[in-house]
């Protein structure tokens, strides 16, 4: 027995056929709906006379055309907005942001190698559950040399405590690692971030979305979005994804890049997307499988350090280990350099720094960053903000401030080289290191600079905690003070 808040998704669910056991189907819930109702509310209805146009079959069967024209209408409207809510992509941030899970499946296509001219995909998939801190990632990696082309698959699950296991499905190994509570919440949002970029980009990052068709999958209506990456940004590359406005649910997406020249080649294929569904306990499960040679243990397994890159030149280190960026493009970069042939401590560099100011004179010092827009070279240049330290080891927590002219759009997809000033005393000629890496995250409100910015900190500290000043607010207003008093 359906309640009447039930008999609205009935009409909008129903398939729409003039036959008599669909006829009976339809009075059957509309009597059941309406008997509960007069029940609740007797004295508003006259249920004999219902019951007299029931009885009659010429009465019935008019009653039934009418019936049927407003279910087509119901059903119609429901996929244009009169019944419930059109989605659009504007609304697939905030729909995919607030998933308990998502489920989701596709292949991922790598340059054809030569002499041939078919490109290569392999099938990935993702399980997450984002409410418990859990994963399951089919990942696929892919290097080239002389020897041709290698693609490897590798599959990482966690099950929401402080284990990972990965899994080398190519060579058959499997090897643990720990991760914490900070850690589990990063990877879910920036997973979380990935899969909004692939499906709709960033409102910076995408001219506006277009209807450019429709299409029936699976009996289900679907508009079909098109977009372009702004040409000054990052030329050629194009995604399209089908969009159900009566759900918001996705059927597929599909991204393309082009070389200079030459025709669109696809990257990314996702044909199956589900948001909020029950996800299986053994999708989860970290155990080995069968036939492959475990590397460690969960007993012997250690927690990897916080980073996104790290190099070195002969004993000095320069490590990157984790990026914000806030909206009006300004990086909070942590970062560290230590020379492994000394054992002194670098508590003296952090002495007497002043927020805003020069940065501690480290072996390696990241007094920049650069990006590149539009072919050129954007310098983002850097002061002191703070400081953390764990197990003896010293982070710089630096903010770096793009050119005042600079349009803060587009800063999702721009890859960040650390620019770095050699303070060692026998320095190194040349250099010779070069790293970049991304942005974490972007960071727009208070919530999310509490949760991933400090929490981040508390990460990387002996005491767990952020220092005191480093807040949301404190931050933007730092960045205003020295936009305001730069001679930019």
């Amino acid at each position: 027995m359906k309640p009447v808040n039930d008999l609205e998704k009935f009409f909008k669910n129903a398939a729409i056929h003039t036959n008599p056991e669909m006829d009976d189907a339809v009075f059957e819930k509309v009597s059941t709906a309406r008997e509960q109702v007069i029940k609740a509310e007797p004295a508003q209805y006259a249920p004999d006379m219902w019951r007299i146009i029931m009885k009659s079959r010429m009465t019935k069967l008019a009653a039934a055309a009418v019936l049927m024209v407003i279910i087509g209408v119901l059903v119609y409207w429901s996929d244009t907005g009169m019944v419930s809510k059109v989605y659009a992509m504007s609304d697939v941030p905030q729909l995919l942001y607030s998933a308990n899970t998502i489920h989701m499946k596709g292949r991922i296509y790598f340059p054809a190698p030569q002499p041939h001219n078919q490109q290569v995909s392999v099938e990935t998939e993702y399980w997450l559950d984002l409410a418990n801190g859990q994963w399951r990632l089919t990942q696929p990696g892919y290097s080239s040399s002389s020897d041709g082309m290698k693609i490897t698959v590798s599959e990482h699950i966690c099950d929401g405590g402080e284990y990972e296991i990965t899994l080398n499905h190519t060579e058959n190994r499997a090897s643990y690692s720990k991760v914490s509570k900070y850690e589990r919440q990063l990877f879910n949002r920036r997973n979380i971030h990935a899969l909004m970029e692939l499906a709709c980009g960033h409102p910076e990052l995408f001219d506006h979305f277009e209807i450019v068709g429709e299409e029936k999958i699976d009996g289900h209506a679907y508009n079909i979005w098109e977009a372009f990456v702004k040409e000054s940004i990052r030329p050629g590359v194009k995604i399209r994804s089908w969009l159900s406005p009566a759900t918001g649910e996705f059927a597929k997406v599909i991204l393309w890049m082009q070389q200079k020249d030459e025709d669109w080649l696809k990257c990314v294929e996702i044909d199956y997307i589900e948001r909020d569904i029950e996800i299986p306990d053994q999708i989860f499960l970290t155990e080995v499988p069968s036939g492959y040679a475990l590397e460690n243990t969960k007993d012997t397994a250690t927690k990897q350090e916080l980073t996104r890159v790290k190099g070195a030149v002969a004993s000095v280190t320069l490590a990157a280990h984790v990026l914000f960026t806030l909206a009006d493009g300004t990086v909070i970069a942590c970062w560290s350099s230590e020379d492994k042939e000394s054992d002194a401590s670098q508590s003296s560099l952090f002495e007497n720094l002043v927020i805003g100011g020069e940065l501690p004179k480290l072996p390696f010092e990241v007094y920049a960053l650069k990006s590149n827009r539009n072919d050129e070279n954007v310098t983002y240049r850097g002061c002191h903000l703070a400081y953390t330290s764990k197990a003896d080891k010293f982070y710089e927590w630096g903010l770096y401030l793009p050119p005042k002219e600079l349009d803060p759009a587009c800063t999702q997809l721009l890859s960040y080289s650390l620019e770095y000033r050699d303070n060692t005393e026998n320095p190194h000629v040349g250099g010779g290191l070069r790293l970049s890496t991304g942005a974490d995250l972007t960071i727009e409100n208070p919530e999310d600079f509490n949760t991933f910015v400090r929490g981040a900190m508390a990460e990387l500290s002996d005491d767990e905690k952020a220092p005191e000043h480093v807040t949301y607010e404190n931050v933007l207003r730092l960045v205003e003070q020295i936009r305001g008093s730069s001679p930019e």
